[in-house]
């Protein structure tokens, strides 16, 4: 490898070199693809098979700190950027076709707080994970209903499943979020700290026929 292509912002294409590509990954502690290189094909894979989008570079996170190395390498080269949490997205708008996708499917971390019944939960993990977790300590949390849907896509878009009549949707018992922003800042979202991001992750207050949806108590809520 002498150079990549990798698609920009602005619609263009931008040229990394092998010394670009060489010091990304050194600072990275998860792995970075490239067309040609082994575990590339299974990285820019979705559950939804119709898409077969080629990312020019893949970011494998395995921590917190590889996202933002991943988040300040896209800025930094005005590069087209795509998030892959769980892999589930089914309109494939997680890979992008010849820019940098940030791949969070490694991140699968689940921590119950069982005396105040709240769960931490990983940018990657899937529904299936929180489950195993949570139902070892006699609780659950109001979430979706395929095992192998991710918990950051459906609970950023309401997230309904078995027990959201009692209990309200994912979205409704959500916290708070950890959100690595676009300047490669790690900031905390919640209802008294940083309000305006926390509202923009949560879809709005009204159901489809317009009315307001009606306020759940939370039970077993959860940080994502």
């Amino acid at each position: 490898m002498n150079t990549i292509s990798i698609k920009t912002n602005s619609g263009g294409e931008a040229t990394i070199t092998e010394n670009q590509f060489e010091e990304f990954q050194s600072n990275f502690r998860g792995s970075v693809f490239h067309a040609g290189t082994h575990g590339y094909n299974q990285a820019r894979e979705i559950w939804n098979g119709m898409f077969d989008k080629k990312p020019a570079l893949v970011a494998r996170c395995v921590g917190t700190s590889d996202v933002i190395h991943a988040v300040n390498f896209g800025r930094e080269n005005d590069l087209e950027v795509s998030v892959k949490g769980g892999g589930h997205n089914s309109a494939g708008t997680a890979v992008t076709d010849g820019g940098l996708m940030i791949d969070l499917s490694l991140m699968r971390r689940v921590t119950v707080d069982r005396k105040n019944q709240t769960a931490r939960v990983d940018g990657g993990c899937l529904l299936g994970d929180v489950d195993y977790e949570t139902q070892l300590n006699g609780l659950a949390v109001s979430a979706g209903i395929v095992s192998h849907t991710g918990v950051g896509g459906l609970a950023l878009g309401g997230g309904f499943g078995w027990i959201s009549r009692k209990h309200g949707l994912s979205v409704d018992n959500m916290i708070s979020a950890e959100v690595v922003t676009a300047d490669g800042r790690v900031v905390t979202a919640s209802a008294t700290e940083n309000e305006d991001l926390f509202w923009g992750t949560r879809p709005k207050e009204k159901n489809s026929s317009g009315r307001s949806r009606k306020k759940q108590k939370p039970w077993g809520s959860m940080s994502v």
